[in-house]
């Protein structure tokens, strides 16, 4: 197999969610009770298409369980690279950066190679900064009980 063009485009989970929603709303997807009995039955064959749907949901799945995509926005992804393409990274690490929204150094030190030695740690800090005010985590209610209970 020949690859024509290595690497043209870089796609974060961001990216790749929104166009796994798309296709499932374009194709009208979704299993009903019947169906569901029906394709679990051992003499049925799945063709291409129940393919796609089934990887098309479990990626979905799987990105919405373990990425931050729910919290992000093109509007708050364009922010956050502008303020990216202000510091010298790579274009992995800034895509690194994104995907995973590190909140503190030690994960920020585990994407960008040679954190401490390229960045002091003010720059580091307004980095993990900006990600808290662009993409605020939910807090869950023990620890918002926990916060008034302490005051």
């Amino acid at each position: 197999m020949k690859i024509e063009n290595p690497r043209e485009k870089f796609l974060s989970n961001y990216e790749v969610y929104d166009y796994l929603k798309e296709i499932l709303s374009k194709n009208n997807w979704g299993f009903t009770a019947e169906e569901h009995e029906y394709k679990n039955d051992k003499k049925w064959r799945k063709n291409d298409m129940e393919n796609l749907e089934a990887i098309t949901r479990d990626t979905l799945a799987y990105l919405k369980k373990s990425t931050p995509v729910e919290m992000q926005s093109p509007e708050t992804i364009t922010e956050m690279m502008r303020f990216l393409n202000t510091m010298e990274l790579e274009k992995i690490e800034k895509l690194q950066i994104l995907n995973n929204l590190p909140r503190n150094l030690v994960s920020l030190y585990a994407i960008v190679e040679e954190c401490d030695s390229r960045f002091d740690e003010e720059k580091c800090n307004k980095l993990i900064e900006k990600i808290d005010a662009l993409f605020p985590e939910e807090q869950s209610e023990e620890v918002e009980d926990a916060a008034m209970e302490d005051a």
